[in-house]
């Protein structure tokens, strides 16, 4: 088994320049793998086998851009929880050597992307940045690099940029059917920028881009339903209602029954008034978001929290203290029940147990929203005042409540609290009516950040990696924030399943070999250091001889049709 290398020089118009080719027998071999990484990414919970398909790829064919992009798509697109950081940066060492040992790869545009999303999801935005701001002045930029450079400048708080690399993607991925996935996720990144920059139009116009566009596959609809929820949210913050209610009704004939959904909506109708007929259909809506959840072993705390609210404002404690007891039994940290446990026991004038709900608020006082410990200690107040001989404790409480509402930028609230202070300080008992529970404001942040985390982490699918070797490059270079250069060089690409190189220039740089790099790729994984230095292209790494890892067993010590399965296990 061998690579077969032309002996002329890399030179692009060279007639005599022959592309390296690998025997049929291993090419039927890599092709063979490939199919299986192929299949695997495909398959929900695989990457492991994907990742093991494309390494036996690799240890034959190094130069492998499918392998090479699987293997990125293997490793990366998977659960935050899942992600294996070792198996990141041996991910980058593999990179790396491709780079050093195959010169032509080194302004392949894809590759360079799969090198800066490991930086990216290692931490590394600087880094990550730089690769991809290096990779615009050596070749003509694709949808994917402006999506990657849009995200990475978005969490660097580079919003301008971000915008306009997430434009640049949306032109580029405007004629190709085959993106829709990534330019939904463009909107999405665009109408985050757009609420930090608090542009409550915009953002409702991104994620309404977002979800008019064709449906995602059906194993993606979760995903699709947290984008109906944040619309609504959005029409929410806008300050219209109706809206937030339409678009979780549109979101459910959408995707179906989705939890979140049915949540969003009862929250939004426990806002919108408190009559009898609008209690019942809140409660309605709770009970099945509720059995929805057991269902799928995912209790919602919240969705008891707004069933013990609804049961208040239905004026029967029993069962809004069972609701609100189960919500503290599945996030005993959070002060959301506590404090409407707290204003529950101040109504019925059980003084001690609201004491003890409103102290458990303040006990957890610096992982709390201000606005909480702001409730907590008005509502120690009023339970201090209302027992005999403790008004300095309510006047202490009331200072600490007026201090937190200024926090929160509430400098009403801050200054009835200093009322209060007053008129105790001055012999006189206050006016009160009962502490309000979290502010509906507060749970809407809280909502919009749950169903932001599932997409603050860079995602990437198979159609972003392993098909964007096929991504035709788009040359949008004009007016780009970036100095990319028109008419730079076009990257070679690789044929289906099979290493091809076209001729390419080499490099206008100083030239030189780094001896920390062995010239035989059997220690193609051992680990090095991040080469960027450009290669002689008169240097090849010596390939003749041998499979490129000697403890892998001989390919073909027999004719190929003799050749069992057990030589073509995972190693």
């Amino acid at each position: 088994m061998a690579y077969v290398w032309s002996n002329e020089q890399e030179q692009p118009g060279n007639p005599d320049f022959r592309r390296p080719q690998l025997p049929a027998e291993v090419q039927e071999f890599v092709h063979t793998w490939l199919a299986c990484g192929n299949l695997a990414l495909e398959i929900r919970h695989a990457n492991d086998i994907a990742a093991r398909s494309y390494h036996n790829v690799l240890k034959y064919d190094p130069a492998n851009v499918s392998a090479l992009h699987g293997l990125t798509a293997a490793t990366l697109s998977r659960p935050p929880f899942e992600l294996d950081l070792n198996k990141v940066h041996e991910l980058i060492e593999i990179l790396n050597s491709a780079f050093n040992h195959f010169v032509p790869l080194r302004t392949h545009p894809e590759l360079r992307r799969d090198l800066a999303n490991c930086y990216f999801v290692l931490g590394d935005l600087e880094k990550a940045r730089s690769i991809l701001l290096a990779t615009l002045d050596i070749s003509q930029p694709t949808a994917s690099i402006w999506f990657t450079l849009g995200q990475i400048a978005h969490r660097m708080n580079m919003l301008p940029e971000a915008t306009e690399s997430f434009n640049l993607c949306l032109r580029a991925a405007a004629a190709k059917p085959e993106l829709v996935e990534m330019a939904r996720k463009v909107h999405l990144e665009l109408a985050a920028i757009a609420n930090k920059e608090n542009k409550r139009d915009l953002t409702v116009t991104e994620f309404t881009a977002a979800v008019s566009l064709p449906p995602p596959p059906y194993d993606q609809f979760r995903e699709y339903g947290f984008m109906w929820g944040l619309l609504a949210l959005s029409h929410e913050k806008a300050g219209d209602l109706d809206a937030a209610v339409a678009a979780c009704l549109k979101g459910l004939d959408t995707v179906g029954e989705d939890s979140t959904l049915l949540l969003l909506q009862a929250h939004f109708l426990l806002q919108l008034n408190s009559s009898a007929d609008t209690l019942e259909n809140v409660t309605n809506l709770l009970q099945r978001v509720i059995q929805i959840r057991n269902r799928e072993f995912e209790p919602s705390f919240l969705s008891h929290y707004l069933l013990g609210r609804a049961c208040i404002l239905q004026d029967e404690p029993t069962k809004a203290y069972k609701s609100l007891q189960v919500s503290l039994n599945l996030a005993p940290q959070s002060s959301l029940p506590w404090l409407t446990i707290g204003s529950l026991y101040l109504r019925l004038n059980q003084l001690t147990d609201s004491l003890n709900a409103y102290s458990q608020v303040i006990k957890n006082a610096p992982k709390n929203h201000q606005m909480a410990n702001a409730i907590a200690w008005e509502g120690l107040g009023q339970v201090y005042e209302k027992c005999e001989n403790q008004s300095q404790d309510a006047i202490d409480s009331y200072t600490r409540a007026s201090e937190c509402y200024k926090l929160c930028n509430r400098p009403e609230m801050a200054e009835k609290m200093a009322a209060f202070v007053r008129n105790l300080e001055n012999g006189k008992h206050n006016q009160q009516s009962l502490p309000q529970d979290m502010p509906h404001w507060v749970i809407n942040e809280s909502l919009w950040e749950q169903l932001f985390e599932n997409f603050e982490t860079p995602t990437f699918t198979t159609v972003q990696l392993v098909q964007a070797s096929s991504e035709t490059s788009t040359a949008i270079l004009s007016n780009s924030p970036h100095g990319a250069k028109n008419g730079s060089p076009r990257s070679p690409l690789q044929a289906d399943m099979t290493p091809v190189y076209g001729p390419q220039a080499p490099p206008a740089a100083s030239a030189r070999v780094n001896v920390m790099i062995p010239p035989h790729p059997r220690a193609f994984y051992f680990p090095q250091q991040p080469v960027h230095s450009v290669i002689s292209p008169h240097y090849r790494p010596y390939l003749q001889g041998g499979p490129v890892y000697s403890s892998y067993p001989p390919l073909f010590a027999a004719p190929p049709p003799v050749i069992e399965a057990a030589d073509m296990n995972y190693h």
